[in-house]
């Protein structure tokens, strides 16, 4: 499995999706805004947060997929699902130190494929083989990464998730309001 250090001096692995101490121990989003980067993770949680609703002014846009609302506000009887935080480090991307939040999906019904299958080996073999026989003849190969792929998928009715207010920082508290 892919490993590296995290720079900083800090004494945290990166593995795979998910942030290890140096026992081999998962941290979660709780450990880590009470670690000695904590002002790194609250803003990776605000960029995240911003991202998935309106934005954050002057700094990233939004894609309106949430809206934040009191627990009160919600109908009678609806299902509520839980907030996962997956962290992770991209050293290569200029924004390293990313929170990931996904929705409790075991806990909601949807009558849709949720299924997102992907290409076998054949196929990029195919296509790749068939790029470069053709290369003389000026044939040039792209390949692009779906962003936000799974976000504003077709919900029958609105969907609900708790998330803690100790989530959102004062700064962000303030673009919502």
């Amino acid at each position: 499995m892919y490993k590296t250090l995290f720079p900083h001096g800090s004494k945290l692995t990166e593995l795979v999706h998910h942030i290890f101490d140096t026992s081999g121990k998962k941290l979660s989003i709780d450990k880590l805004l009470q670690g000695s980067m904590k002002d790194v993770w609250s803003k990776a949680l605000d960029n995240e947060f911003g991202r998935l609703s309106n934005g954050i002014p002057n700094e990233l846009l939004g894609t309106k997929t949430i809206g934040f609302i009191l627990k009160k506000d919600i109908p009678f009887g609806r299902k509520i699902t839980y907030a996962n935080m997956v962290c992770d480090f991209k050293p290569l991307k200029d924004e390293k130190y990313r929170v990931r939040l996904t929705i409790g999906g075991d806990k909601l019904e949807y009558i849709y494929d949720t299924a997102a299958p992907a290409a076998n080996l054949l196929e990029p073999k195919l296509l790749l083989n068939s790029v470069i026989s053709d290369c003389k003849e000026g044939a040039r190969f792209m390949t692009i990464d779906i962003l936000n792929f799974f976000l504003q998928s077709i919900l029958n009715e609105r969907e609900y998730m708790k998330i803690h207010s100790r989530y959102f920082s004062k700064k962000f508290k303030n673009y919502t309001n």
